[in-house]
């Protein structure tokens, strides 16, 4: 698919995950709930529609569903930039 399994390095935590940890909106399908939706990592596998210009190696910044704050999460290739090399 078109989707990355990025190694999170670091995530956001919202005022939306808060309330979703509260229950409100987490609807039965989406449990476990695993907060965060912005993630900054490395890339560590690429599923097979993923076209340039993401390779494994590379830092990249995104917006997930949910997971964020997971060690590992997978995101939409779509939905990725690469990172500035000033984001530590």
């Amino acid at each position: 698919g078109n989707h990355a399994f990025i190694n999170v390095r670091a995530s956001s935590v919202s005022p939306f995950d808060v309330v979703r940890c509260r229950g409100v909106g987490v609807t039965r399908d989406m449990l476990p709930y695993t907060p965060g939706q912005v993630v900054v990592g490395t890339i560590e596998a690429l599923g097979s529609d993923v076209k340039l210009p993401f390779k494994i190696g590379d830092r990249v910044v995104g917006f997930v569903e949910q997971g964020g704050n997971a060690r590992f999460v997978s995101a939409e290739a779509d939905n990725l930039i690469k990172a500035s090399p000033n984001i530590k």
